[in-house]
């Protein structure tokens, strides 16, 4: 993953004004500023640590939603967590 954040996003990006990501398999294509903004958040060395507290967060989140939610079973109670 590191090349294709590092060289093959920005740069194929930069040269085509827009990142194609149908031709890669990756689904629709993005817009250039898109495409570089996604490549500077995955060289970002704080940005996975940024996404796992924010999965800690919507996990407590899920939680709380199931004990309180009166109509929730028990095995999705527990699949929330």
């Amino acid at each position: 993953m590191w090349p294709v954040t590092h060289f093959a996003l920005p740069g194929v990006t930069r040269l085509h004004g827009y990142f194609p990501s149908s031709r890669f398999g990756f689904g629709e294509d993005l817009p250039k500023g898109v495409a570089i903004e996604w490549a500077s958040w995955c060289r970002n060395p704080t940005y996975l640590v940024g996404a796992l507290r924010v999965e800690r967060r919507l996990r407590s989140l899920r939680r709380a939603a199931a004990r309180s939610t009166p109509s929730a079973t028990t095995r999705s109670a527990r699949s929330a967590r």
